[in-house]
């Protein structure tokens, strides 16, 4: 499930005329957890304009910011202490992925309007606009026919649908207010 809403705005403390978000994404997110539902945190979950995508991860090792070569891996794979390779770092890499077919769920706050006045559908969104998952707060995003507008997202799981459907207001009171 997919929940858009409009960004608040403040004057930037310390940037003169510049603006920045009203919260920041981890208050959201806890104010979430606690007042509505669970965030979608499932790495292997991304939701893109099109849909919920399902991610295959595989883990990559890489040594001072380059991928191990094969070589490198078959010595790694027969002496795993080789001092060598004492900086090696592994990352989750998306290795594949695939989009759910099942439907999603996508709310729009009523506050999310186009320059023209009309409400915001996700059909607005550029194509392969990512929002990931999690709460995330305060991206210009380009409308189609419309001025960008600043606006925050929160993904939940599906099973979380009837909680997030029954404290919709206490939602939009954390994002919006």
């Amino acid at each position: 499930m997919l929940c858009i809403f409009k960004t608040p705005l403040v004057p930037h403390p310390d940037m003169p005329g510049k603006l920045q978000a009203k919260a920041a994404a981890g208050a959201c997110q806890e104010a979430c957890h606690t007042q509505v539902a669970m965030c979608e945190h499932d790495p292997t979950v991304l939701h893109q304009k099109e849909g919920r995508y399902l991610l295959a991860l595989e883990t990559k090792r890489y040594f001072r910011g380059r991928p191990l070569s094969q070589e490198q891996e078959t010595a790694l794979a027969a002496n795993p202490d080789l001092l060598l390779f004492s900086e090696i770092e592994e990352r989750e890499e998306v290795a594949g992925q695939a989009l759910d077919i099942t439907p999603r769920e996508v709310m729009i706050s009523a506050a999310c309007l186009k320059s023209n006045g009309k409400k915001m559908t996700i059909k607005d969104f550029p194509a392969g606009w990512n929002f990931g998952n999690g709460v995330t707060v305060g991206v210009t995003v380009p409308i189609k026919n419309s001025e960008p507008c600043v606006l925050s997202w929160v993904v939940f799981p599906d099973s979380n649908i009837p909680a997030v459907q029954a404290s919709y207001d206490a939602l939009r009171a954390i994002m919006e207010d």
